[in-house]
């Protein structure tokens, strides 16, 4: 079976996917552009490297990078719990927030639903929905870098399941206010979730959507 026989096998949602551009490796940009230091910002790389307590922490955790984690995340879930004063069966963890995306999109949506988000926006917002059967609604933001919530709540449909509010590769957009996110929160129809990248903060509690943060 060659290639081509292969991806027809595929589902339609997935083949027809373009491929997730992740940008080049810290290594291929010294390489091509002849630099000795490389800050990779978009990516949100902290080019300092790891703080010396989690160093530390990496290097102890070594001992036992042969077994099984915690698949619970038992010790992690009390502590932020604890923390965060939230329930701990209200936290999920994963491989960073891409594995979190992906999980949202396989749990949440279904063939026929919509999602919103904003443009630019982080590639996986769309791929991960649209492999799920998901029609993506994209949002470009204002000129000055703001999200356009009265185009977003425009975008919003009966259909709406997902919106998806931020995204990694756009830390330089003008935050939210309140008041905008509490405009989209009531425009959400009754089983629609709300997902988002950075905590949501000062919203109005409500059994019409589900607050999901990444971070």
């Amino acid at each position: 079976m060659n290639a081509a026989e292969l991806q027809l096998l595929a589902r339609p949602q997935v083949r027809d996917l373009a491929s997730y551009n992740a940008g080049l490796g810290t290594e291929a940009v010294r390489k091509r552009f002849g630099l000795t230091r490389v800050a990779k910002l978009g990516s949100n790389e902290n080019p300092l490297g790891p703080a010396p307590a989690v160093a530390a922490a990496m290097a102890l955790a070594c001992s036992s990078i042969a077994l099984y984690p915690d698949a619970s995340c038992l010790e992690l879930r009390a502590a932020l719990s604890a923390k965060l004063h939230v329930p701990g069966n209200q936290l999920v963890f994963g491989n960073g927030s891409e594995d979190l995306l992906s999980i949202i999109s396989r749990v949440f949506l279904d063939h026929g639903d919509e999602v919103v988000t904003v443009v630019p926006s982080f590639g996986l917002h769309f791929i991960y929905p649209i492999a799920a059967g998901a029609r993506v609604t994209g949002v470009p933001m204002t000129d000055e870098g703001r999200f356009d919530v009265p185009a977003m709540i425009q975008a919003l449909t009966p259909k709406t399941r997902l919106l998806m509010f931020s995204c990694p590769p756009t830390r330089s957009v003008a935050p939210s206010t309140p008041t905008s996110c509490n405009a989209c929160w009531r425009r959400c129809r009754p089983s629609a979730c709300w997902c988002s990248t950075k905590p949501i903060t000062n919203t109005r509690n409500s059994k019409r959507v589900i607050p999901i943060a990444l971070d």
